[in-house]
């Protein structure tokens, strides 16, 4: 009985540090880039969520093309620039339950899924739970961050609060099943 213990606690242990993937393949597998996607209308993908959840606009979702890059993205610029970035979206809300606890959330999309994947294993934070939304994912005490097809996503709050953590996994979920559509 104990080394099945001790096997599972393994387990757990290379998931938390390696983050969930839910489909199969390996670390190291390379996959020949797919033609570029359409640009999907991403602040109308944010806005639909508000319908959904009692969300409060902090900063209104804005668009960003390949120009705008570096005001999306920072020091992750290069990054997604070698990842054949298409578009990306950031908004800051805050659940109108949760008065002070704001978040933002940010989508990269990118020409490719491996893009996508690339830039995930790059940037994403450690987390210690897995998640059953997008392809591989993290989550951590402040957010979640995913991947899904040639979206990046991130959800972030601005304070460790354990209620926000929580609302933040269940938009996230939403989200995710957003982008599969």
């Amino acid at each position: 009985m104990g080394k099945w213990v001790i096997g599972g606690l393994l387990l757990m242990l290379g998931a938390g540090l390696a983050g969930c993937r839910l489909t199969p393949g390996g670390a190291g597998e390379e996959v020949a880039p797919a033609p570029p996607a359409d640009p999907m209308d991403l602040v109308g993908e944010l806005t639909e969520l508000q319908g959904a959840y009692p969300l409060k606009v902090i900063s209104a979702p804005g668009p960003y093309g390949p120009g705008e890059i570096g005001e999306l993205a920072g020091e992750r610029e290069l990054l997604l620039r070698d990842n054949d970035f298409v578009q990306g979206v950031t908004g800051e809300f805050q659940f109108f339950d949760l008065p002070g606890l704001t978040f933002a959330v940010t989508i990269y999309q990118m020409a490719s899924p491996h893009g996508a994947r690339r830039v995930y294993q790059a940037v994403a934070p450690f987390g210690d739970s897995c998640l059953h939304l997008g392809e591989e994912n993290r989550q951590s005490p402040l957010g979640v961050a995913f991947h899904r097809d040639v979206y990046y996503v991130e959800l972030v709050g601005r304070n460790v609060d354990e209620r926000l953590s929580r609302e933040i996994t269940m938009l996230a979920a939403e989200l995710d099943n957003h982008l599969q559509r």
